[in-house]
């Protein structure tokens, strides 16, 4: 109503492009809410899973080098902190490989694993050391290579893929991510740690 005392109304037009402009605005904003939501909700659960396992202890992988040769022996320890009283199910350490191609998930095409200690109770504030070793596939020594194959699920065949592998990608090492992870099975929050590894490739 103006001044004079006659009501006036007026609408804004929008032809289609203007209407499907807005509608995808409108889409994209709450994609990205969603998005942002899910991201944070994320962050948050993986923060309190963090200081869940800083209270109770820590596992801390100890090696002499990060890079190795194919057929190399690695040798290294696991350390054990405990804070609060561990009702251990399982402590393993194991070597895997993922293979890291664009578009293809990062399948896990090499696993092998040593139990560290079995299932109990230890108290709060022990540090205990294990030690470990694995023998990296791809050495010349066939002898060592079928002992190897005697400790992984897949047996020869899965060393003879992961060597396979090893040769495929030799000019792109990042193609295949090689990783030790250590962990403690707890009720609720496990205890782990992860170490990145390099492995020169088969010359």
């Amino acid at each position: 109503m103006n001044k004079y005392g006659v009501e006036v109304s007026a609408t804004i037009e929008t032809g289609p492009f203007m209407t499907e402009t807005i509608a995808a605005t409108l889409r994209m904003n709450t994609f990205e809410v969603v998005i942002y939501g899910i991201f944070t909700v994320f962050a948050i659960v993986s923060f309190i899973g963090w200081v869940i396992q800083r209270r109770k202890g820590k596992v801390e992988i100890e090696l002499p080098k990060r890079r190795y040769d194919p057929g190399e022996k690695i040798c290294g320890s696991v350390n054990l902190i405990s804070h609060k009283e561990l009702k251990m199910e399982r402590f393993y350490v194991a070597l895997t490989c993922r293979e890291c191609i664009e578009g293809n998930g990062r399948p896990q095409i090499y696993r092998e694993e040593h139990n560290l200690a079995e299932a109990g109770t230890l108290l709060p504030g022990n540090n205990k050391r294990f030690e470990f070793s694995f023998l990296l596939p791809g050495g010349e020594d066939t002898q060592e290579m079928t002992e190897l194959s005697k400790n992984i699920d897949g047996g020869i065949e899965t060393v003879a893929d992961v060597i396979s592998a090893m040769r495929k990608y030799s000019k792109y090492p990042g193609a295949l991510r090689w990783t030790l992870h250590a962990q403690v099975d707890l009720p609720g929050v496990d205890i782990s740690n992860v170490k990145r590894l390099r492995i020169n490739k088969i010359s």
